[in-house]
């Protein structure tokens, strides 16, 4: 090779790289930790609780049972998404696990979803059961997804909105 392909393959290499770490950090929130007033207890005995957003609400049971954690409910989309944006191009709701020190130790998809472009829900059921390590005692949920006034995803932004719900510090 010579000095300029080397050169040109160094450059290339080092581009690759800091687009790849600019978009890791949104694959996972394993690592992050989570801002204390959003963080959830996990209790050993089953309440009905709700947790709330500008875009949902969700209506949730939670328990705890030996080293499994139990979480079912109803995530219920805000009217302005549903009437505004009536088609559904994607959306998942997580529930991300905390150490002691409010740390992201796993991130668990909630599978509250369904099909690409379809019709957005006004509710949407969920179930799961997790492992726990010894050291998780709290949870938070997360969110993202995008719905539109088309079956189709389009190029302008104005038939379509994005929401997301990161609870986590820098």
């Amino acid at each position: 090779m010579t000095h300029s392909k080397i050169k040109a393959h160094y450059v290339l290499v080092c581009l690759s790289l800091i687009v790849f770490t600019s978009c890791a950090g949104n694959f996972s929130t394993v690592g992050k930790t989570a801002m204390r007033d959003e963080q959830i207890t996990i209790e050993e005995t089953s309440t009905t609780e709700f947790w709330q957003t500008k875009d949902l609400i969700i209506e949730y049971q939670s328990k705890r049972t030996g080293n499994n954690f139990t979480l079912s409910g109803t995530v219920r989309i805000s009217d302005r998404i549903v009437y505004s944006y009536p088609i559904a191009h994607s959306f998942d709701v997580y529930a991300n696990l905390l150490n002691e020190s409010g740390i992201v130790t796993s991130k668990h998809n909630l599978r509250a979803s369904f099909a690409a472009y379809s019709i957005t829900p006004d509710s949407i059921p969920f179930s799961v059961t997790l492992p726990l390590q010894s050291n998780v005692s709290s949870f938070v949920f997360s969110y993202d997804g995008t719905f539109g006034e088309r079956g189709i995803k389009i190029k302008r932004r104005a038939d379509e909105i994005t929401i997301y719900h990161q609870p986590f510090l820098k």
